[in-house]
């Protein structure tokens, strides 16, 4: 509670609060409390989202035909995603 009232705190000027600032403020917050193995495996399963897309848009591979090794699907996904492409 203390930290959140001291984050609205620092994004309020004039009695007037800026949501903008205050939620740039609390997602910085989070991040730096967040466990850096944690953050690590966030940016690697949106990366692996991201290829997933590419592959999709940029190469017209149907989604069915995509898999991720299962290991890779686990909360210890690797910053290496490797795909597969059925045939």
């Amino acid at each position: 509670q203390a930290k959140w009232s001291k984050l609205e705190l620092q994004a309020t000027k004039d009695e007037i609060l800026n949501k903008l600032l205050l939620l740039e403020n609390s997602y910085n917050e989070l991040l730096n409390w967040q466990d850096v193995n944690e953050q690590l495996n966030m940016l690697a399963k949106n990366r692996a989202l991201y290829i997933q897309q590419q592959l999709i848009e940029a190469y017209s591979i149907p989604q069915d035909k995509i898999f991720i090794k299962s290991s890779e699907l686990s909360d210890q996904l690797h910053p290496q995603v490797k795909f597969g492409v059925g045939q």
